[in-house]
């Protein structure tokens, strides 16, 4: 486990579930869930985020993280075929 955030604010461990993962044209977009535990409160918390890579030369030239997973998918020019991102 590994802190999220140094500055005490936030949730002190993490686990990450790899949902879902769509292919395009030099990016790739992954759906993440991601667990922690409240530092102060010890209260577990689950959150779903969807990360978009840019590729380039076969490698991550850069990553961006979005609460919103339909807006992950329109940043990195995708499009899912049913409207349902659970």
């Amino acid at each position: 486990m590994e802190p999220i955030l140094d500055a005490g604010h936030g949730p002190h461990e993490r686990a990450r579930d790899l949902e879902r993962i769509f292919d395009g044209d030099g990016v790739v977009v992954g759906f993440y869930r991601v667990f922690g535990t409240g530092r102060r409160s010890g209260v577990e918390v689950a959150r779903d985020l969807a990360a978009v890579y840019r590729i380039r030369d076969g490698l991550i030239a850069s990553e961006w993280v979005y609460l919103d997973r339909a807006e992950a998918l329109e940043a990195a020019g995708l499009r899912r075929a049913d409207s349902a991102l659970d």
